[in-house]
């Protein structure tokens, strides 16, 4: 195989992800190889040196480890255009979100496949990516997945049968936070303040609630308990959302993502 590493699929994730893998000295632009059906993507790997392959099919055959960074949609055409590809598989790293092995494995019988979920951050290299060895995948090909997403954020390893509830925690979550960034802006901006001016604040204020989370010093309650003072103001609030069961709504819509990851998993 000429090739330590090759993506099919060279959209935001992918791309993210292989100048990630370079940055970090993983891999040598020489060893890395891409195939994209778009010819846009096409034209900014040929513009970072990255070498172009002509289908997926010789991009599989040509990797040692080839990263499946398409939609869910399109990965039935994928399998159908691998599945005349010469023997040995390259291990698989699969981004696409609620696809399960078994299929994959299904359709190249023996393939090694690490599945992973990362979000959008990663492109900013304050990811969060879950990974995990599906069945006949090694420990030292987890590991060197593994190795791929450490300098882009944080990195958990779960099991397969957590993988499509992972996806709410990280893989949907950002957009829970911006969800709330944006309320709390809007809300501002019609009590006359600038809406510019607090999407700044209140985004900054939840990069640094989240550091200290990740610090680990404090249990996450306290730090709640220590912003909520005896009748004072984020009591007031935090009072609102109990009564409202903020928390229940949003662990509904956790189970809304996961049963949406089961139904993808099917088609």
């Amino acid at each position: 195989m000429k090739y330590k590493f090759g993506a099919i699929g060279f959209g935001n994730m992918g791309g993210a992800i292989i100048r990630g893998a370079l940055s970090a000295g993983l891999f040598s632009k020489d060893e890395v190889a891409v195939f994209d059906k778009l010819e846009e993507a096409r034209e900014k790997c040929e513009k970072d040196g990255i070498s172009v392959l002509s289908s997926s099919l010789e991009l599989f055959e040509s990797c040692e480890t080839a990263l499946f960074a398409v939609k869910p949609q399109g990965m039935e055409a994928l399998l159908s255009e691998l599945s005349d590809a010469k023997k040995p598989y390259p291990c698989v790293i699969s981004i696409v979100a609620g696809y399960p092995s078994e299929k994959i494995r299904a359709r190249l019988p023996g393939v090694h496949v690490v599945r992973v979920m990362p979000n959008t951050p990663l492109l900013l290299g304050c990811g969060a990516t879950a990974l995990c060895a599906c069945e006949g995948a090694t420990d030292a090909e987890l590991e060197a997945a593994k190795a791929l997403f450490e300098p882009l954020g944080e990195t958990a390893c779960l099991t397969e049968d957590k993988m499509n509830a992972v996806i709410a925690v990280n893989g949907s979550s950002p957009a829970f936070v911006y969800y709330y960034i944006e309320a709390l802006a809007r809300w501002g901006e019609e009590n006359g303040l600038s809406y510019g001016d607090c999407l700044r604040l209140c985004a900054k204020t939840f990069e640094g609630a989240a550091k200290m989370v990740l610090e680990g010093k404090t249990p996450v309650p306290e730090l709640i308990r220590r912003v909520c003072s005896p009748g004072g103001t984020t009591l007031a609030a935090m009072e609102v959302l109990e009564r409202e069961k903020a928390g229940e709504t949003l662990a509904r819509a956790a189970d809304a993502c996961t049963k949406r990851a089961e139904e993808l998993a099917k088609m």
